[in-house]
């Protein structure tokens, strides 16, 4: 994961975890800090408002975020990577184990890459309930993680 993803997905996991807020708030503060140093009063104010905006719909705003995050060089700033890497550790839920299928590990989660021609049984369900995984779909890290 790059540097600037790593600061994303540090302020998602800070919003949505409680034990964290002192960390989560340092971030946010030494993101405002990086901001207020850009020449551009335009470029500091949307840069502020991308921050504030990701809080509440970070899908949309990621993209603009990660724009006003490059231009700042947060990637090259220790303590904001050191930490949302604290915020990442704590936050991270317990590793997945699962053992059908092929797993592939991606930091403390596991994701599972199902095989398309095998049938997964439903335990209790069992004639009860059926599923099936278009062929089509699609999930991205974050919609999985965030599901």
């Amino acid at each position: 994961m790059d540097a600037i993803s790593l600061v994303l997905e540090a302020l998602v996991a800070g919003r949505a975890n409680g034990r964290i807020q002192e960390d989560y708030s340092h971030l946010k503060d030494r993101l405002m800090e990086s901001f207020s140093k850009q020449s551009s009063p335009d470029a500091r104010l949307c840069a502020e408002v991308a921050l504030k905006e990701y809080e509440k719909d970070h899908k949309v705003w990621k993209e603009p975020l990660r724009k006003a995050l490059t231009d700042v060089g947060v990637d090259q700033d220790e303590d904001i990577l050191q930490t949302a890497q604290k915020i990442l550790h704590t936050a991270a839920p317990a590793r997945l184990n699962v053992i059908i299928g092929k797993v592939e590990s991606r930091g403390n989660v596991s994701l599972l890459n199902m095989r398309k021609s095998s049938k997964r049984p439903l335990g209790i369900l069992k004639g009860k309930a059926s599923f099936k995984i278009k062929d089509d779909f699609q999930i991205t890290d974050d919609e999985f993680l965030s599901s």
